[in-house]
Parts: C-alpha cells; sequence; structure tokens
C-alpha cells in the first residue's frame, strides 16, 4: 500500500490503496504502449486514433504512454504525503527516498550486463545495453546524471534522470504547493513555457529540460498528497464526482500532444485529466500487492530486454492476443528475480547497518 514511513512520525499511517493501483494501471499503459511499438505506427492525428473500429480499440495501447504522468504524479503523492508525516530533515529524507532508486537501478544494469556479457559468449546478437564509451558516459549513466550528448545504457532510462532531480529539488516544489495550492500548477506552467519558448542553453545540463515536461505532473501527484493528508475522505470525495471535467481535461490534453504548438506544456493538463479518470477504476475494490511490490523493476526491466522479446517478436508476428500476454508474463517473471536479488541486497545492507549500530552503541556505552 502507499504510505508514509519512517521514524520521526508526527501522525497517523495513511493508508491509500487507489494510489496503488493507479500505479499498476500507469505501469500497464507504459508496457502496452511499447508492445504496441513493436507492431504499428503510432497515429499522426487525433483523428487516426478513431478512423476506424480497430484504432478505437487500440487507442489504450496508442496513448499508454500517458501512463508516464500518472507516474511522476504518483511519485509527487508518495513523497508528499511521506513528508507530512515524518519530521526528519530534507537531506536525510531525499537519500533516504534516492537509495531506494539506485538500489533496484544499479542491480538491474548489473544483472543485464552480466545477461549481455553471456550472450555474447555464445555468440548472439542481443544488446539490451550500449556500452558507455567514456569515463564521463559511465559517470553520467551509473549516477543517473543528465548530461548533454551522453550515450544512454537505454534510452528507456530517461525518467530516471528526470527522477532523480525531482527527488533533489521536492523541497523547493513541496514548499511551493504548501503555501500556494493550485497557483503552485500555474507557475509551473509558466516556467514550462517560458523554458521551452525561449530556447534558453543549459549548457552541458541541457538535457535538464525534459524536467520541465514533468515537474507539472509531479506537482499535481504533490498537492494531491497534501490535500489527502488534511482530509483523506473529503478528496477522496472531490475526485469522484470531478471525473466529467477530467473526462474534458484528458481529451484536451490528448488532442494539444499531437500539436507542435502545445505538446510541449500539455502535461499538467494531461495529468490530471487522466488521474481523474484512472481513479474511477482505481478506487474499486481490487488490487495486487505482490506485483506491486516490485512494480519498478518492471519499469526499468522490460524495454532494455528488447533483445529478449526480440527473438519472438522478430520472427513470429501473430496471434497477438497470445504474443501480448506472453510478453507481460515475462517481463513480471524477469523483475521478480531481478527484485528477489534487490531484497537480498538490501537486506545485507541493513544487516552491516544494525551490526556498525550496535558496535557503535557498545563502543559509546
Amino acid at each position: 500500500m502507499t504510505k508514509s514511513e519512517g521514524a520521526n512520525s508526527r501522525g497517523p499511517l495513511v493508508v491509500v490503496p487507489w494510489v496503488d493501483n493507479m500505479k499498476l494501471l500507469a505501469m500497464l499503459g507504459v508496457l502496452s504502449f511499447h508492445f504496441f511499438l513493436f507492431f504499428s505506427e503510432r497515429a499522426a492525428t487525433p483523428a487516426a486514433l478513431v478512423s476506424s473500429w480497430k484504432d478505437v480499440f487500440l487507442v489504450p495501447f496508442q496513448l499508454g504512454w500517458q501512463g508516464n504522468e500518472l507516474f511522476f504524479a504518483a511519485s509527487g503523492f508518495g513523497l508528499a504525503l511521506s513528508r507530512m508525516r515524518q519530521a526528519r530533515a530534507w537531506p536525510a529524507f531525499i537519500a533516504t527516498r534516492a537509495w531506494r532508486i539506485y538500489l533496484p537501478y544499479w542491480t538491474t544494469i548489473s544483472l543485464i550486463f552480466a545477461y549481455q556479457v553471456v550472450m555474447h559468449a555464445v555468440g548472439s546478437w542481443d544488446v539490451p545495453y550500449v556500452t558507455p564509451t567514456s569515463p564521463r558516459e559511465w559517470f553520467a549513466n551509473v549516477f543517473l546524471v543528465n548530461l548533454r550528448g551522453t550515450n544512454y545504457l537505454s534510452t528507456h532510462h530517461w525518467f530516471l534522470f528526470t527522477l532523480i532531480p525531482l527527488y533533489i529539488l521536492f523541497p523547493l516544489f513541496f514548499r511551493l504547493c504548501e503555501r500556494t495550492r493550485l497557483v503552485a500548477l500555474i507557475i509551473l506552467l509558466a516556467i514550462q513555457i517560458v523554458v521551452v519558448k525561449s530556447g534558453i542553453d543549459f549548457g552541458p545540463f541541457g538535457a535538464i529540460m525534459s524536467l520541465t515536461y514533468w515537474m507539472g505532473s509531479f506537482a499535481v501527484g504533490i498537492l494531491l498528497g497534501i490535500y489527502t493528508w488534511k482530509d483523506q475522505i473529503g478528496t477522496a470525495r472531490f475526485l469522484n464526482r470531478m471525473w466529467p471535467a477530467g473526462v474534458l481535461l484528458w481529451l484536451a490534453g490528448t488532442v494539444g500532444s499531437f500539436s507542435p504548438t502545445y505538446r510541449s506544456f500539455v502535461d499538467p493538463v494531461l495529468c490530471a485529466g487522466a488521474l481523474l479518470c484512472i481513479y474511477q477504476l482505481a478506487k474499486l475494490r481490487w488490487s495486487l500487492p505482490w506485483l506491486n511490490s516490485f512494480s519498478f523493476e518492471i519499469y526499468l526491466v522490460h524495454m532494455p530486454f528488447v533483445g529478449f522479446y526480440r527473438h519472438f517478436f522478430g520472427f513470429v508476428k501473430g496471434p497477438l492476443w497470445l504474443i501480448y500476454p506472453f510478453y507481460l508474463i515475462s517481463t513480471v517473471m524477469l523483475s521478480w528475480v531481478v527484485h528477489i536479488v534487490v531484497v537480498g541486497v538490501m537486506g545485507i545492507f541493513n544487516e552491516a547497518l544494525e551490526k556498525r549500530r550496535a558496535a557503535s552503541g557498545i563502543a559509546s556505552g
């Protein structure tokens, strides 16, 4: 369940089941979108989405990328809810949360590189990762620093290079949202428009512009976390009755995403609309806690192992109704293996930390 955690708490434990369900639906959307790209081309216009009954059926696959909006919103929500409950200092708080990104990430890239070495040894052409060619690229990839001109292990890991700066800047976003509430979204949207339209050169950190595309979605989640902490029942009631507005916002954001003029700054609108719509499914009485426990690993694994899937997708074109569940199930299996390793490594680190604390206590005593 999504909940606040940790020591030095200053309030009751808040459990929000629908957020976990939203994360799973967002994940399914992203995986479905990437599956769709193996076999079809993206629609060039909104009209192409509904040009036939087949196209209408494929809309969830075509627009599955919008799950990214919900991913960043869920990240902001979880951080805000935890921050409202915990009284620890900002640096320690951010360090704890960042560790939950880096450890699964480092475990994943280690396992995938090991797989890549084995594939190379047996003469296979599977190359899940593009190997860095300079210390600068290794540094950027290992520590998720978004440096311009860097070749990344996997282009799909772009969301991590955006998530880390959002984590670092979370205190600023949180205070802005806490003090100005909905006005924060207007401020962030204005910043996004200025940055995108001005063509400001950020030098070696030029790739940080991608941060502006997603900070609005991140802030939507932060605001929702703040409101949920203040009044969980009232917030749920608000979300429940706002679905008509959500449909309108989602339609406006989706249509705008096809426009060269508006696609650069429709994210907050699209996120708010998608969240209000998805809430109607996420609030229902269902949950998959086991799957949710390693949803982050699923995000990490499902695209870098594209070589594994090509063995099937490259030679088998159908039936898609059978290949699609195979894709989902195999992704879950691979991700679960990674998760087991992550849990094991984390257990080793925690045990070593406890021993160190115990030794320090004995020494000071």
